[in-house]
């Protein structure tokens, strides 16, 4: 009766080890792929539009754009422009892809 009793105790540790080994780790999976959504795409596209008193230049280079928790730069190139007659600004629209900073 007493090896019986030792038995099942030693079987109920070893079940509990287990189940903290498999909570562990499915935490560490769950951080690992918390930290994974963090990290944005290698690439994406970017469009803006600019308002400046003077005609927009063709292109600008952006060097901190922040996009699903990562930084980007690059190139962004003028698509149209408009001018408000009444305020004589310029509006420019502005497209292009940014690369993730690695």
């Amino acid at each position: 009766m007493k090896k019986l009793g030792l038995f099942s105790c030693s079987l109920v540790i070893l079940f509990s080890c287990l189940l903290s080994f498999s909570q562990i780790a499915r935490a560490s999976s769950f951080i690992n792929e918390e930290q994974a959504l963090q990290i944005g795409p290698p690439t994406y596209e970017y469009s803006t539009t600019v308002r400046t008193d003077s005609y927009p230049p063709s292109s600008l280079f952006l060097t901190s754009v922040s996009y699903q928790g990562s930084l980007y730069y690059g190139y962004i190139y003028r698509t149209s422009v408009y001018q408000d007659p009444d305020t004589h600004q310029y509006f420019g629209s502005y497209k292009g892809i940014l690369t993730r900073y690695q």
